[in-house]
C-alpha cells in the first residue's frame, strides 16, 4: 500500500489554494486575458497517450491539443505513440509527466511507477468480441481458439465472460497484440477475439464474423506525483481543456470527425460507429461505476499474483483537481477524500 498519498495530497491542495488565490487576483486585472486561470509558472509537462485511443485526442487532433493547451496558457507537449504499452514505457523513460491509459493499465501502472490517477478523459463501450458467424452462444466456444491482447482491459473482461458461462477451461486462449488479431482471424489461424473497436469492425465488415459481446472501458489521465504536488492548477488547467474539448464533440461530432478523417487507422464509418454506438462520453470524471470497475480489477490483478495484496484503488487516486474543474463530476466514493 502506499503510504505518501496524503503528504501528496495535502501538498497539492495547499499550493492549489495558493494558485487559485492568484488566480483570483490576476482575474481582477484582466479576466479575459487568455490563460488567466493557468499557472503561467508551471514547468513545461509532457502527455504521451496512445494514437489508437478513441478519445479526445483522436477527434480534436494532437495539433489542436496542444494549440488548446498553449490557448490556456499551459505548456504541454502531446506526443501519441502506435500503442498504450509504447506510451507507458515512453513515460518511464522520456520524462514523461502525464499519460493516458486505459483502465487496466492505468491500475498497474500507477503500482509501478510513482504516479496517480487524477480522473478519467473517456468513457465507452469500446471493446468487443468477435467471433466466427458459426459461433452463436458461449457454448459454441467450447474447444475453439481465441485471440487476447494480454494485459490488456480485454483480457480482464475475457476472463470474466469464460469464468460466468463455465467454459474457462475448454478453450484455448492466444495471446496476440491487437495488430494481429483480424489477419489471424481471415487466416482461420483463431475463431474468435477479444480486441478493439477498430479490429473488431474491420473483421465484421469483413462478412465473416460476427459480433459477440460488448465490454465498457475508460481512459485515465495519470500525473507523476512531483509534478502533481508542485502544479495543480496546470493539472486542474489541463482537465478544463479536456472539458471544453468535450463540449464541442458533443456540440459538433461530425465536425470533429471530419477534422481527423483517415487519421489513426480509423475508416470514417467506423468512426461513425463510434460516435453513433458505442455511448462515448468525453467529460473529465471519476464516476462510481469506474471506482467499481477499477476495483474489480485490482481484485482481478490481486488474484493473478500481478498486484500485492494490500493493493487499495484510493491510495492512487487524487480527485483534488477535478474537483476544482467540475466537483458535480467527482462522484461520492471512497476515494473522494484523496
Amino acid at each position: 500500500m502506499r503510504r505518501h498519498k496524503t503528504a501528496i495530497a495535502a501538498a497539492a491542495a495547499l499550493a492549489m489554494s495558493v494558485s487559485l488565490l492568484a488566480a483570483c487576483s490576476r482575474g481582477a486585472e484582466g479576466a479575459d486575458t487568455p490563460g488567466d486561470g493557468a499557472d503561467a509558472s508551471a514547468p513545461p509537462a509532457n502527455l504521451f497517450i496512445s494514437s489508437n485511443m478513441i478519445g479526445w485526442h483522436v477527434f480534436l487532433g494532437e495539433d489542436d491539443a496542444r494549440g488548446s493547451f498553449s490557448e490556456a496558457g499551459l505548456d504541454i507537449n502531446v506526443t501519441g505513440f502506435s500503442s498504450g504499452p509504447e506510451s507507458a514505457e515512453a513515460f518511464a523513460t522520456q520524462d514523461g509527466t502525464m499519460l493516458v491509459a486505459g483502465d487496466l493499465p492505468s491500475v498497474s501502472f500507477v503500482d509501478r511507477h510513482d504516479a496517480t490517477i487524477v480522473g478519467q478523459v473517456t468513457s465507452w463501450t469500446g471493446l468487443r468480441f468477435v467471433a466466427s458467424k458459426d459461433i452463436q452462444s458461449p457454448q459454441d466456444l467450447v474447444g475453439k481458439r481465441i485471440a487476447v491482447n494480454q494485459g490488456s482491459s480485454t483480457e480482464f473482461w475475457l476472463a470474466e465472460y469464460l469464468a460466468e458461462n463455465g467454459i474457462a477451461d475448454d478453450v484455448e486462449v492466444i495471446y496476440l497484440d491487437p495488430g494481429s488479431h483480424v489477419p489471424a482471424l481471415l487466416k482461420g489461424e483463431i475463431d474468435a477475439a477479444a480486441t478493439f473497436l477498430a479490429q473488431a469492425l474491420t473483421a465484421i465488415e469483413s462478412g465473416e464474423f460476427e459480433l459477440l459481446e460488448t465490454w465498457p472501458s475508460v481512459l485515465t489521465l495519470i500525473v507523476r506525483n512531483d509534478y502533481l504536488s508542485e502544479n495543480p492548477e496546470a493539472v486542474a488547467g489541463v482537465l478544463e481543456v479536456l472539458a471544453r474539448g468535450a463540449e464541442e464533440i458533443e456540440s459538433d461530432p461530425e465536425g470533429a470527425l471530419e477534422a481527423v478523417s483517415g487519421m489513426h487507422g480509423l475508416t470514417d464509418a467506423q468512426y461513425h460507429e463510434a460516435i453513433d454506438n458505442a455511448e462515448l462520453d468525453f467529460n473529465p470524471q471519476f464516476s462510481a461505476e469506474t471506482h467499481g470497475l477499477l476495483e474489480r480489477m485490482a481484485r482481478w490483478l490481486v488474484e493473478k499474483g500481478s498486484l500485492p495484496e494490500d493493493y487499495e484503488v484510493c491510495d492512487y487516486v487524487d480527485l483534488s483537481a477535478l474537483r476544482e474543474v467540475a466537483p458535480d463530476r467527482a462522484a461520492d466514493t471512497a476515494c473522494s477524500a484523496g
